[in-house]
């Protein structure tokens, strides 16, 4: 993040529920691309949760994923991939709220 205040929230709740305002925002700083969308539509259907801040380049998705302890499961939030290796092939996946992506490379 640029250091300007941030905030956190779904999508859809962000720009007010208004999709046209959505995609003016979208046609000025591409927010749709920059969050690893190809269209306008997709963004605001998949209504992930984002955070940013008054500066258009810090929005993000935010990402979810569990985390086992000895206490049980957690959940951390990140803008990042989360990968790790497994008995020799490595395996990154993203959360994304109601739909997971699973990468592996061996």
């Amino acid at each position: 993040m640029s250091g300007a205040r941030g905030w956190q929230d779904k999508l859809q709740k962000v720009y007010n529920g208004d999709f046209k305002e959505f995609k003016e925002y979208c046609r000025n700083y591409n927010i749709h691309k920059r969050l690893g969308y190809v269209s306008m539509k997709a963004a605001w259907e998949t209504n992930p949760t984002i955070q940013g801040s008054t500066n258009p380049e810090d929005i993000a998705i935010v990402y979810f994923h569990v985390i086992r302890t000895n206490k049980g499961f957690r959940i951390k939030e990140t803008t990042e991939l989360f990968c790790f290796d497994v008995k020799g092939s490595s395996a990154c996946f993203l959360h994304k709220e109601g739909a997971q992506s699973h990468i592996s490379t061996h």
